[in-house]
Protein backbone atom coordinates (compact mmCIF):
# COMPACT_ATOMS: atom_id res chain seq x y z
CA UNK A 1 0.00 0.00 0.00
CA UNK A 2 1.10 3.34 -0.81
CA UNK A 3 0.07 5.33 1.82
CA UNK A 4 2.10 2.94 3.90
CA UNK A 5 5.22 2.94 2.50
CA UNK A 6 5.15 6.78 2.66
CA UNK A 7 4.86 6.25 6.77
CA UNK A 8 7.20 4.66 7.21
CA UNK A 9 9.72 5.69 4.19
CA UNK A 10 11.22 8.83 5.38
CA UNK A 11 14.80 8.88 3.94
CA UNK A 12 15.34 8.67 0.26
CA UNK A 13 17.46 5.74 -1.73
CA UNK A 14 19.79 8.49 -1.72
CA UNK A 15 20.35 9.72 1.54
CA UNK A 16 20.72 6.02 2.83
CA UNK A 17 23.29 5.70 0.34
CA UNK A 18 25.62 8.89 1.35
CA UNK A 19 25.37 7.42 5.02
CA UNK A 20 27.08 3.83 4.20
CA UNK A 21 29.55 5.90 2.21
CA UNK A 22 30.57 8.07 5.26
CA UNK A 23 30.87 4.79 6.57
CA UNK A 24 33.21 2.95 4.25
CA UNK A 25 34.62 4.37 1.23
CA UNK A 26 34.11 2.63 -2.00
CA UNK A 27 31.40 2.25 -4.81
CA UNK A 28 27.82 1.07 -4.46
CA UNK A 29 26.84 -1.79 -6.29
CA UNK A 30 23.49 -2.51 -5.15
CA UNK A 31 21.14 -1.27 -3.53
CA UNK A 32 17.47 -2.14 -3.03
CA UNK A 33 14.32 -0.65 -0.91
CA UNK A 34 13.12 -3.91 0.65
CA UNK A 35 10.37 -4.66 3.67
CA UNK A 36 11.96 -7.29 5.93
CA UNK A 37 8.89 -8.07 9.29
CA UNK A 38 6.67 -4.90 8.29
CA UNK A 39 9.76 -2.32 8.24
CA UNK A 40 11.39 -1.02 5.14
CA UNK A 41 15.02 -0.85 5.00
CA UNK A 42 17.28 0.05 2.52
CA UNK A 43 19.55 -2.71 1.60
CA UNK A 44 23.02 -1.03 0.07
CA UNK A 45 26.43 -2.86 -0.90
CA UNK A 46 29.77 -1.00 -0.90
CA UNK A 47 33.24 -2.74 -2.60
CA UNK A 48 35.73 -0.78 -1.45
CA UNK A 49 39.10 0.53 -3.87
CA UNK A 50 40.29 -2.64 -2.09
CA UNK A 51 38.01 -5.26 -3.48
CA UNK A 52 35.84 -5.97 0.20
CA UNK A 53 31.97 -5.77 0.11
CA UNK A 54 30.55 -4.53 2.60
CA UNK A 55 26.53 -4.52 3.16
CA UNK A 56 24.75 -2.04 4.70
CA UNK A 57 20.93 -2.22 6.21
CA UNK A 58 19.54 0.93 6.93
CA UNK A 59 16.30 1.98 8.71
CA UNK A 60 13.72 3.96 5.30
CA UNK A 61 12.24 5.61 8.42
CA UNK A 62 14.54 6.69 11.05
CA UNK A 63 18.12 6.51 8.65
CA UNK A 64 19.85 3.99 11.03
CA UNK A 65 22.32 2.31 10.24
CA UNK A 66 20.66 -0.89 11.43
CA UNK A 67 23.60 -3.33 10.11
CA UNK A 68 27.35 -3.32 8.59
CA UNK A 69 28.74 -6.62 7.66
CA UNK A 70 31.83 -7.20 6.25
CA UNK A 71 31.88 -10.29 3.47
CA UNK A 72 34.97 -12.31 3.43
Amino acid sequence: PVKEKKQNVKITKKQAEKMALAKVKGTITDSDLDKENGVYIYEIEITTPSGEEVDFEISAKTGKILKQEWDD
